[in-house]
């Protein structure tokens, strides 16, 4: 994982700072992902700051494993699908030493996927799935969770950019906001296919909206939403529902979901599922007739692109 995680990275020995002390150590730095990573016998350390220029670096999370056997007090865990395929984990549970930065203020704030886990000692358990060690978006998914940490904790403790902020301020409180996803649906975990797509859930969210912004569209998600474009009032202008697949029990599932939350609105909004291939004739057939576009979604160097994007805009 770690040789994974550091392959290609300069090295840069910075000091890294914790509550009560810091010390100096050797980062890796990815610029493209944007988060550099710190690993030694004891700990797992990852963080935002571009250590280029920065001589100290703030911790972001921490994802440390027992070396044997089990602990339920490390926040990071190695778990085994039934081919035995390995992942790599988190509890949830967050530090930082100020008010409100805790697992149990995190999860309910965390849109990823949280799946059920079964311990050698008979006990099952709620994990975030990051990421198949071995897979080849794990860097990209490794990204996404540390900068889901990071937006937690910016929006906990209200230290973001003071500009950002002051422009929150002036703003109505019932504007909707985007906030960046991880990745995933619950549930799922006996299917290594399901627990791999899941994991890309995130990836595809944060890069639609990345390009819808690029355009200048304002695009919000709540818990239940995965994706839409807002109006000046608030209200959904198109409404998107991200799959990772195309089963037919996936389809359904999305046809419920758009349909369901659009039905809020007297006036609906433009409906669009997003998936990884179009569907067959016979589906699109129906699609059509409830005016559900589809947006199809590839990959390039693992980012999620968007082909005809403009086109159901």
């Amino acid at each position: 994982m770690l040789a994974t995680l550091r392959r290609g990275l300069p090295t840069y020995r910075r000091w890294i700072g914790w509550q009560g002390g810091s010390g100096k150590y050797d980062v890796q730095w990815n610029a493209h992902e944007r988060f550099w990573v710190f690993a030694n016998q004891w700990a797992i350390l990852f963080g935002t700051d571009d250590p280029t220029p920065e001589r100290m670096l703030n911790i972001v999370c921490t994802i440390n494993s027992p070396k044997k056997n089990y602990n339920r007090r490390c926040a990071g865990l190695f778990v085994r699908d039934m081919d035995d395929a390995v992942y790599l984990t988190h509890s949830g549970k967050i530090g930082g030493g100020r008010k409100g930065i805790c697992k149990s203020a995190f999860l309910p704030n965390y849109r990823g996927a949280q799946e059920t886990v079964a311990w050698a000692d008979g006990k099952e358990s709620e994990v975030i799935v990051i990421g198949r060690i071995d897979g080849e978006r794990f860097v990209a998914q490794v990204a996404n969770f540390v900068r889901e940490v990071q937006r937690f904790k910016t929006n906990a403790t209200g230290r973001g950019d003071p500009a950002a902020d002051a422009q929150q301020q002036r703003m109505p409180p019932a504007e909707p906001q985007f906030n960046e996803e991880f990745s995933g649906q619950r549930r799922g975990y006996h299917v290594r296919s399901k627990i791999e797509t899941n994991c890309d859930h995130g990836l595809i969210v944060n890069a639609l909206a990345k390009a819808l912004q690029a355009i200048g569209l304002k695009v919000a998600n709540d818990k239940p939403r995965d994706l839409y474009v807002a109006g000046r009032s608030g209200k959904m202008k198109t409404l998107f529902e991200i799959k990772t697949d195309v089963s037919t029990s996936t389809i359904y599932q999305a046809i419920g979901q758009l349909l369901f939350h659009s039905d809020t609105q007297t006036q609906p909004p433009t409906l669009v599922m997003v998936l990884p291939t179009a569907p067959d004739a016979t589906t699109k057939c129906v699609l059509e007739r409830l005016q559900i576009k589809v947006l199809v979604f590839g990959w390039q160097e693992h980012q999620p692109t968007f082909n005809n994007l403009m086109e159901i805009i």
